[in-house]
Parts: structure tokens; sequence; C-alpha cells
């Protein structure tokens, strides 16, 4: 079994010049973690995800959020001002590096392999850069993990 067997098709994306708050409502309103970055021509340019969203606000750059418990308990993260999401954009937030891409052809197996790896719940399926799919941990679950333990697919 491969991506085009089992990959959402119907995905939403963002472009990298849109509010950044409009792609924090598409995540909340949908229930996703990750939203794909798509150019004028659909090429996959990034993705934007909460944690994302989390680092951008903070007041400490993303390199050095390893270990935060060097915080008070007293310390409120929504009295945040040192960034607005209003008025930021998406490409602010984004990452664009080191993403992790399987074609239509790639072997579930290799893209759980991936998944784990890179610990990330959700791999974007391109076609000559385009984005045309996205497969996630939910998605390898039903088809590798359920028949394992005996569940039957809906």
């Amino acid at each position: 079994m491969v991506a085009r067997d089992i990959m959402e098709r119907d995905l939403e994306t963002t472009s990298p010049d849109d509010h950044l708050a409009d792609a924090a409502a598409v995540l909340e309103e949908h229930r996703h973690t990750v939203l794909p970055v798509v150019d004028e021509e659909g090429k996959l340019v990034g993705v934007v995800s909460e944690t994302d969203l989390l680092a951008f606000v903070l007041p400490i750059p993303a390199e050095d959020m390893e270990n935060l418990s060097f915080l008070p308990h007293s310390y409120r993260l929504p009295h945040l001002e040192q960034k607005d999401l209003r008025d930021a954009c998406v490409r602010e937030a984004m990452r664009s590096e080191n993403l992790v891409t399987v074609s239509e052809d790639e072997q579930i197996g290799q893209i759980a392999f991936l998944m784990i790896k890179h610990n990330i719940a959700h791999v974007p399926v391109l076609r000559e850069g385009r984005l045309v799919g996205q497969v996630s941990r939910n998605d390898l679950i039903r088809q590798l993990v359920h028949p394992c333990l005996g569940i039957a697919r809906a």
C-alpha cells in the first residue's frame, strides 16, 4: 500500500501572505494541528502548526525553548505583547526548511518510519512539487495498527 491509497486529498491550506490569525482560525475550526502553506501554483513552500504559533508568541527564541521549566509558576502567556498575531503573516511563523515530504508512490511503512524518526504527525504528499495530499498518523494507524490488533476498519 502506498501514500495515494490512504492520503487525504481535500486539504485546508494557507498562503505565506495570509494573516497568521486566519491560519490559526483554520487550525482551530477544523481541529488540525498543522496547515500546509502553498504558493499560487499549489507548490508546498512550508507548514505552519500549533507549535509554530506558540513559538511565535513566546518571548524566547525558538532555538532556546529546549526547557521552559525555569519560568516561575506565575508566568502568564496570555499577557504577552511581544508579538501580535493580528498583523503577522504566515511566512513569519511557518517552517520552510527540512520539511519531510513523500511522493504518491511512497510505501506506507516508510511513511510511518519517517513520522517516528522526525516526530511528526502529518506528511505532505507531493507530485512535481505540488501538494496533492497528506498522510496523517491516524491514516497509518487505521491501515497498519488496527489490522494487527484485530480492529475492523470503518
